[in-house]
């Protein structure tokens, strides 16, 4: 086996790009964790939005529908009203 020599040197300029490259690499990590958590709670507040608007239009639809019932009652009403004056009317 060889040992490893022992008056081996890194150059003073290869080390100082090896420390910056390491830095500058951590501070794109750092800069892209901070971006995916923000795009995080961007999709967070997104998903509420549209659980809201889901509900909302949910409600109006029940409205609708409730409304559509209602005015369904009153025609059958009015018929049945009126069936009964025309038999009143033919006796």
């Amino acid at each position: 086996m060889s040992e490893f020599p022992t008056n081996f040197k890194i150059p003073g300029d290869l080390v100082i790009k090896a420390v910056a490259l390491i830095v500058a690499g951590s501070a794109a990590y750092f800069a892209l964790d901070q971006r995916i958590s923000a795009n995080a709670q961007n999709i967070s507040v997104l998903d509420k939005q549209v659980i809201e608007l889901k509900e909302d239009r949910r409600r109006d639809t029940q409205s609708v529908e409730d409304k559509f019932n209602k005015l369904s009652d009153k025609i059958d009403r009015l018929y049945e009203q009126i069936n009964k004056l025309l038999i009143e009317k033919n006796k």
